[in-house]
């Protein structure tokens, strides 16, 4: 055995064994924790915590950002006049077009501080939407997901399947892409077709999963094409 398979093994090995809390760092952990404890908030507690949050986004969005400054200010609104949910419902709406047109103007000015990933929407409406996300709210983000998850009775490191689209694969022709350390198989739903169908249903009756996640449309699909199958 070569060193770059003796490397690739090493590679595998590690990520099959790391605790998926440590992998993902502190500030999952630590996200993780809160969104478990805020399942013990009453009405009352979580209504402040919401409008806490809120108002330090839109403080954050006026003070950080030209678009927001300017579309606030147009307004005529500060975000000291925001003082109640009636008052948050008359700030100007955002949609899909005005994110296209004014992104650039949209980005704070810590932006590069934030550690942006960039991502995309699934384009279920026509055309994907390219976005960034924060590092921390990326942690935040699989933070949301794993509570849920955790909710239902499903643990770190238990098998499941994904049924995901084309840009979650290296190549877009792939058939299955297993991610080792959350234990999760990807099945391609560009192949959700009669023709290559049996070759990701194979691999997920094989992988033998505890949970299935996908979009209703694309579970559906997976569910029809097994009953032809």
């Amino acid at each position: 055995m070569n060193l770059i398979e003796l490397a690739k093994r090493s590679v595998r090995w590690r990520h099959q064994v790391t605790p998926i809390p440590f992998a993902y760092g502190r500030d999952f952990r630590r996200q993780f924790g809160f969104l478990r404890h805020s399942l013990l908030y009453g009405d009352e507690q979580l209504q402040d915590y919401v409008w806490e949050r809120l108002s330090a986004v839109i403080a954050f969005a006026y003070n950080e950002t030209a678009y927001y400054r300017r579309t606030l200010g147009a307004a005529g609104c500060e975000p000291g006049d925001i003082k109640t949910p009636a008052d948050f419902a008359k700030l100007p709406t955002t949609n899909r077009a005005v994110v296209r047109e004014f992104l650039e103007e949209m980005k704070p000015r810590s932006f590069a501080q934030t550690r942006p990933i960039l991502t995309v929407t699934s384009g279920t409406t026509g055309f994907p939407l390219t976005l960034y996300r924060s590092a921390r709210h990326e942690s935040l983000r699989k933070a949301v997901v794993w509570r849920h998850y955790n909710a239902l009775g499903y643990r770190f490191k238990d098998r499941r399947v994904t049924l995901g689209r084309p840009l979650d694969f290296p190549q877009k022709h792939h058939y299955t892409h297993l991610d080792l350390l959350e234990a999760n198989l990807w099945l391609n739903t560009f192949h959700l077709n009669p023709q290559d169908f049996r070759h990701i249903y194979e691999a997920a009756a094989a992988y033998k999963p505890r949970m299935i996640v996908g979009h209703p449309s694309a579970l559906y699909s997976f569910c029809l094409q097994s009953e032809k199958s």
